[in-house]
């Protein structure tokens, strides 16, 4: 890639403007919710069988390596510092680093009071490093999803890209196609594989207008969620205790949380620690598992 995450941060910050002011006024605490009637064990594979998303021709799970480096455009600097230092906290919460201030960002969240222009706008104009164009050692979801993205009409959209490695860490080659699959590696089983996914980046584009009076530390734990996990954006997740459903209302039958949950943490402990050179169906089973005993603790 002639391009960077890092170049792209620069780029909006400079060419995008529109100030969003998010409210601290705090909300109402909200009820634990009970899974009754079923297994938890059922519940929980449910939702991380819905929510989980395997890279286009990988199927794997990607993650973050080691180090997050989140930057955010579109608010002013005494709304935006809350909002990382939040999710900074998160990132340590499920093992990753986070980098010092003025560290080159890999995730990128730009608030905008006119998503949709600016979502065409900047696919437009950087279909290379989003993955509109196959580019070599790069794995997105495909034109296919880069259109979804920009149709969107969600409060928040997610965008992540994706590097293929060895189960090490190591450079495993380029992928001319954009489909892991390409990668020649050896003694690939229905189980293990020789490789992994590391995320390169995650671009997250907020709806100014669909944010007016929420919490900062609400804002910073939904675009936690979203930027350390890839997570499908068309998954109905009302029927689980979720901060995915804060902007539609409802959670587990319960009013939305605006907080990370013990669920929301669960899930994410249990990718982080999921092993890597599995197959997306083993890692999901990974993850389940970690989930359960999680949740039974509670």
């Amino acid at each position: 890639m002639t391009r960077t995450f890092a170049a792209l941060a620069c780029a909006l910050a400079i060419g995008l403007t529109g100030t969003a002011h998010a409210d601290q006024a705090s909300t109402a605490p909200v009820e634990e919710v009970v899974v009754t009637g079923q297994r938890m064990e059922d519940v929980v594979r449910s939702f991380v069988s819905d929510i989980s998303v395997s890279v286009r021709g990988s199927n794997q799970l990607a993650r973050w390596d080691r180090r997050i480096c989140p930057g955010i455009s579109g608010i002013k600097a005494q709304y935006a510092r809350p909002v990382l230092d939040r999710m900074a906290q998160r990132a340590f919460e499920i093992g990753l680093d986070v980098g010092e201030p003025g560290c080159k960002a890999n995730i990128l969240i730009l608030v905008t009071p006119d998503a949709d222009a600016v979502s065409q706008r900047v696919v437009e104009d950087n279909r290379q490093i989003l993955g509109w164009h196959a580019q070599r050692g790069q794995v997105t979801q495909g034109r296919d999803g880069l259109r979804d993205f920009m149709a969107s009409d969600a409060p928040v959209r997610w965008w992540h890209v994706a590097s293929v490695t060895t189960a090490t860490g190591a450079s495993a080659g380029d992928s001319h196609t954009g489909d892991a699959s390409s990668v020649r590696v050896e003694n690939v089983s229905r189980i293990h594989r020789d490789t992994r996914l590391d995320f390169n980046g995650a671009f997250i584009i907020v709806d100014a207008n669909r944010i007016a009076g929420l919490p900062l530390g609400a804002l910073a734990d939904y675009l936690s969620m979203v930027a350390l996990a890839q997570l499908s954006p068309e998954t109905d997740t009302s029927a689980f205790p979720t901060i995915l459903n804060m902007f539609n209302g409802v959670a587990g039958g319960q009013p939305a949380h605006a907080t990370l949950t013990d669920w929301d943490l669960a899930y994410l402990r249990g990718l982080y620690v999921a092993k890597r050179d599995l197959t997306a169906e083993s890692q999901r089973g990974d993850i389940v598992n970690t989930m359960v005993r999680s949740l039974a603790k509670q």
